[in-house]
Order: structure tokens, then sequence, then C-alpha cells
């Protein structure tokens, strides 16, 4: 993997916003995360770090340019380890919901919900109990 990173320290929340959705959206990135720090000076900055795919580091890093106002970047290469993971889709009481299962390294199996399915359900005890039952779903094998 390719490690891109930057600060911005002059750009607004709904620019960062945008800035990031863009960046995820180019080919080859894997993950985005952003960060709060204390840059020079004492003012607030964003922490940009980009996971991406080792042949597209040269046009994120323009994209980067592009579409912040960071004036430079680092890239390193990273190596990653990552369990062996399925998608699964089920619909416990009838609502579709897409569960993440992992093996972890002793062989046990963990489960967790797409947020963006669960999202909708009205209040915080729903949701969760939502969640429970699509991973309880899916660790059970009741697949769609």
């Amino acid at each position: 993997m390719t490690l891109l990173e930057f600060d911005v320290d002059d750009m607004s929340g709904e620019e960062i916003a945008v800035a990031a959705e863009r960046l995820r959206a180019e080919r080859g990135v894997i993950d985005v995360s952003i960060g709060s720090r204390v840059g020079k000076k004492g003012r607030p900055l964003a922490d940009f770090r980009l996971l991406v795919a080792p042949h597209a580091a040269d046009a994120v890093a323009r994209a980067c340019f592009a579409e912040t106002s960071t004036l430079g970047l680092r890239l390193r290469e990273e190596h990653r380890r990552v369990l062996s993971r399925a998608e699964i889709a089920t619909a416990p009481g009838g609502n579709p919901l897409r569960v993440k299962v992992a093996e972890r390294p002793d062989g046990q199996r963990t489960a967790k919900t797409a947020h963006d399915d669960v999202a909708a359900a009205p209040g915080l005890a729903a949701r969760r109990k939502l969640r429970a039952e699509g991973e309880r779903s899916a660790l059970r094998g009741d697949e769609e």
C-alpha cells in the first residue's frame, strides 16, 4: 500500500468534507481518514491520511493538490495484514442488511452490520437492535 499524508489549516469544514468525498472516489483509493491536530502557531488543522494502491499514487497525489489547499504531501510504502472476510446479505424480520463477517486468527467469526443499512431506523435503540439482529443472522448463516 502507499500512504499519502498531508495537513491543511486553511480550509473550512465544508471544504474538507467535499475534498474527502472526492478523494474517496478516486480510482485506487482504499481509505481516507481525517484527524484533527494543532499545528504551528496553535492553529487547528485537518490531518489527511489516504491508503492508496501503489499504481495509483501519482494520480491520487495530483487529486490531493487539486482538491485541497495543501502545498506538499508525504508518501511512503506500507505493508498491511487483513483478516479473511466476506459480506453477507441477510434479512432478519424482512429488513435487508449487509453484514461483514470476519474470521479472527483463533478461528472465531465476528460480524458487523453496515451502518448505512440501519441508519434509517428511528432512534439509537432501534438501530442497535437491528444491527444486532443482522449480526446474529449472518453468524448463523441466514443468507438471502
